[in-house]
């Protein structure tokens, strides 16, 4: 490689290479090297192959670039913006082969040196590997592919420096041909930091008052206020273990959320009309008294399961709606063949009689500690809904945040000079 630079410097080898570079550049060589170009192939210089997917894709990105400058979709010239791109990715073809083919290739050993130059990838004054991952992730790179893209930079950073100051092309030209392929400028920036000059800067208090006075119209402070104010978490509120009544309705709740009945099925004698509650109450009795379910539920229910001895399958807490858990209630702890005492729903007076339990659906006694935490969660929504409620009447009262504060068991918090 050093050979092949010193070889560059001379004036044969730069009549060599400009000679090589410049026909390739403006002629549009099509390809080097004979190879045939495939049908999915638009451009291909050598071993440098641009696909049809790839020049559409550069199209479109281009056309986007150009929507998000406030550029109207309809304004734009798709026979020009092809043309654009095509001979943007034809002159960058042509380029990378040529470096490619004059040897100038960077090795991984110099890429990985260069870029733990890069302050992107430091950490304290030290290349950080965590931080060169984080780029990566960002920007949606491998390393291979920014060892690529590193690469090629650098290749044809070498190819440009190997024809400046010829005779034959200018160098004010070269620079030229080569930041309109890349479409991309070199930049280097120094950074001053105003912190090492300011020792050398004084400012009397004459020079203060005279920028006041020029400016004061300028100089306004916009209103502030200071704050005090109350915050609320509903996960610190305290509320008290949730009862066996509760962890009971979330059970029923759970299975009808998820639609599956509690294993349990049922009979019942339902009893309607004013005076279904003493109907009711004289049937428990017989009950008590050992006469049959199934013959009082022929005898006596006002609904059609009346007829086969009540039975009407499986639990289904949806059915009872409102007076879902009053069932529950009553149905709590039956074993097969007990019964129930009346409850009373929107149907009218009801007695159950557990015929049939399943071990197919979760028992209670499986699932109590997701039921807890889901019935805590209930108490602690609804007290907060309460103590806002309760801020919020409050406050409307006239009360000062200070009481309120006081009343609610939290604490007051400031914000001085809030814009």
């Amino acid at each position: 490689m050093e050979n092949m630079r010193n070889f560059l410097k001379s004036w044969p080898g730069r009549l060599v290479l400009v000679g090589t570079l410049i026909p390739m550049a403006f002629l549009g060589v099509g390809t080097f090297g004979g190879h045939a170009i495939q049908p999915n192939e638009l451009i291909k210089v050598g071993n440098q192959v641009v696909d049809v997917a790839t020049f559409q894709a550069e199209v479109n990105a281009e056309r986007n670039a150009l929507i998000e400058q406030g550029v109207d979709a309809s304004l734009i010239n798709e026979h020009a913006l092809q043309q654009l791109i095509l001979k943007r990715l034809t002159d960058k073809a042509l380029l990378e082969n040529q470096a490619s083919y004059l040897g100038m290739t960077v090795s991984d050993e110099m890429i990985t040196q260069i870029l733990q130059h890069y302050e992107v990838f430091h950490d304290n004054g030290q290349f950080s590997n965590d931080r060169f991952a984080a780029y990566l992730q960002q920007n949606g790179l491998t390393k291979d592919v920014l060892f690529a893209i590193e690469r090629l930079r650098l290749s044809l950073r070498q190819l440009i420096t190997g024809i400046v100051g010829t005779a034959i092309y200018p160098n004010s030209e070269v620079s030229k041909l080569i930041d309109l392929q890349l479409e991309a400028r070199e930049v280097w920036v120094h950074r001053y930091h105003w912190q090492d000059y300011v020792d050398q800067v004084q400012i009397s208090d004459a020079q203060i008052q005279a920028y006041f006075d020029e400016h004061q119209d300028k100089l306004i402070k916009p209103a502030t206020v200071d704050l005090s104010y109350i915050e609320l978490d509903p996960n610190v509120l305290s509320v008290g273990t949730p009862t066996e009544q509760e962890i009971n309705a979330q059970y029923a709740n759970y299975l009808r959320e998820n639609g599956i009945t509690d294993g349990r099925e049922l009979a019942q004698i339902l009893l309607t009309g004013p005076d279904a509650q003493n109907r009711a109450a004289k049937i428990q009795s017989k009950l008590n008294a050992g006469e049959s379910f199934e013959a009082l539920a022929k005898a006596h229910s006002d609904d059609p399961s009346g007829s086969n001895g009540g039975v009407i399958g499986s639990f289904n807490p949806s059915v009872f709606g409102e007076y879902a858990a009053s069932v529950e209630q009553a149905l709590s702890g039956l074993s097969v063949g007990q019964i129930s005492q009346p409850v009373q729903t929107g149907f009218g007076y009801h007695i159950f009689k557990v015929t049939k339990v399943s071990n197919d659906t979760p028992n209670i006694a499986s699932m109590r500690d997701q039921l807890m935490d889901r019935a805590a969660k209930l108490k602690r929504d609804q007290a907060f809904a309460d103590l806002s409620a309760k801020i919020n009447t409050m406050a409307t009262d006239g009360m000062g945040v200070a009481d309120i504060a006081k009343e609610a068991g939290v604490q007051v918090k400031h914000i001085i000079a809030y814009p």
